[in-house]
């Protein structure tokens, strides 16, 4: 009789390997979870830009839900007396006033006001000569006449155009600045820096270029 043996099977170890920072059971695909602050998030972006292009474009001006800076500073009115007084102070002292335009424009929360000359040099203006620099020179008389102390200027702003289309200056001192160069205690170079606007380069001529 033929003997057969069974064979044994003995358990065979098995070792797993898994990579390092991966657990088992853990890779399988994860579902995609929706951005839950994304949308509030966006919706603030939106709003901020919108803001930002309504002040931009002045849109609360326009509705008139917000005054613009000059109309919460200056009075509504223009003092026309007071102008007219100035004029007439100029026009005594034999200045020419053809194409020259004056506005008086009060402070809304303080004493004095604000002197605006506009001077046109197509209807005839022309800047009075004698003055090494006729344009500070005319801003000064403009500061310092009887009528600008009796109206209680406080700053003079000047526009030198010819029509309606080629602005060649735009300057604004205050008045003090203007006395204190006339008196010596300013110098041409710091009244230049302390004043505020923009020049034709080809007028620096006419003002006797920057010294």
């Amino acid at each position: 009789m033929m003997m057969v043996r069974r064979a044994s099977y003995e358990p065979i170890p098995v070792h797993w390997e898994v990579p390092m920072g991966i657990s088992p059971g853990l890779d399988r695909p994860r579902r995609r979870r929706g951005c839950c602050g994304c949308g509030p998030l966006l919706l603030v972006l939106v709003l901020l830009v919108a803001i930002g292009a309504a002040f931009y474009f002045k849109v609360p001006q326009k509705l008139g839900l917000m005054k613009p800076a000059s109309e919460r500073l200056l009075s509504a009115v223009p003092d026309r007396g007071c102008a007219a007084q100035i004029l007439g102070t100029l026009a005594a002292r034999q200045i020419n006033t053809s194409g020259l335009t004056l506005w008086v424009l009060p402070y809304k929360d303080k004493a004095g006001a604000i002197l605006y000359a506009d001077l046109d040099a197509s209807a005839g203006f022309t800047f009075p000569k004698g003055p090494a620099d006729p344009i500070v020179g005319f801003m000064t008389t403009l500061a310092t006449n009887e009528g600008s102390v009796s109206c209680e200027i406080k700053r003079v702003a000047i526009e030198y155009r010819f029509g309606e289309d080629l602005s060649m200056i735009k300057l604004t001192a205050s008045t003090q600045e203007l006395q204190d160069h006339a008196s010596g205690k300013l110098t041409r170079q710091q009244l230049m820096k302390a004043m505020e606007g923009k020049v034709d380069p080809a007028m620096m001529l006419l003002s006797g270029g920057a010294k």
